[in-house]
Parts: structure tokens; C-alpha cells; sequence
């Protein structure tokens, strides 16, 4: 795995814990929606009583995913956390794990460039050479 490649599993992670969240929501809309029953005497019946026991199995799996998932996170952001440039470690942070406050995703090139000031020329430059000092810490700390 290259440093781009270990770097890169934030923003698709930030992608999966969202969607894992929306599975999440879903289902238990699914599951605890009311219906009408116009067949019974009014007395409340389900086809399936254990539908809430499977909702919180798989409630508890969805939340072992993204514990692991945010792990992966915090890893990634104590990396960058070593890296000595200043402006490396802004250009990884925001670019990593930062998100646009209104479409909820993350900051694409240009708005990385806006936020630090510099073209997005210079930013994409200061990014390769973060790589490389992500790339030196990885080796050095045996993560790959």
C-alpha cells in the first residue's frame, strides 16, 4: 500500500461510516413503521416478534463496523500528526479528514487551496511532498 493508497481510506471510510449510518436509520424506519390492520379485532400483533432482537444484532454490528472504521481514522490522524511541515500537516488534515460544512463531504483540491491561501498548483505540491513524509513515517513505524 502506498502512502496515497493508506492516506486515501479516510476520505472513502468518511463515505462508509455515513452510509452505514443511513442503513442504520432505515432499517429501524423499516422495522417500526405503523401500519394499519384492519383484519384483526384491534389488538396490536406482529408477524415477527423478534424483528426488535434483530434490529439490535444488527444494530451492534453496524456499530463494531464503524468503531473499526473511526479507528482507522484516528490512525490515520495521529500520522499525519507526525509529520514535522506545518504546511503538510494542514494540507493532509484538511484534505483527509476535514468536510465541507454544507454538503457534508470532503474538501475537494480547490477548496483546500482557498483555505490555506495558495493555487491549487503550489497545494497539490505541498501534497506530494507530504506523501513522501507520510510515506518515511509509515516505513519508519512498520504500518505497512
Amino acid at each position: 500500500m502506498t502512502a496515497k493508497q493508506y492516506m486515501n481510506r479516510a476520505r472513502h471510510l468518511d463515505g462508509v461510516i455515513h452510509d452505514k449510518r443511513l442503513q442504520r436509520k432505515s432499517l429501524y424506519d423499516s422495522l417500526t413503521g405503523i401500519t394499519q390492520n384492519y383484519e384483526s379485532d384491534g389488538a396490536q400483533s406482529t408477524k415477527d416478534p423478534h424483528k426488535f432482537d434483530k434490529l439490535a444484532e444488527l444494530d451492534s454490528l453496524i456499530d463494531s463496523q464503524i468503531n473499526e472504521w473511526l479507528n482507522v481514522l484516528i490512525e490515520i490522524t495521529d500520522t499525519i500528526s507526525k509529520v514535522q511541515d506545518e504546511r503538510q500537516r494542514r494540507v493532509l488534515t484538511l484534505y483527509y479528514t476535514v468536510k465541507d460544512e454544507k454538503t457534508k463531504k470532503p474538501l475537494s483540491w480547490e477548496q483546500v487551496a482557498v483555505e490555506l491561501h495558495y493555487s491549487w498548483k503550489q497545494t497539490r505540491r505541498i501534497h506530494a511532498k507530504a506523501l513522501q513524509a507520510v510515506e518515511e513515517i509509515i516505513k519508519d513505524e512498520g504500518i505497512l
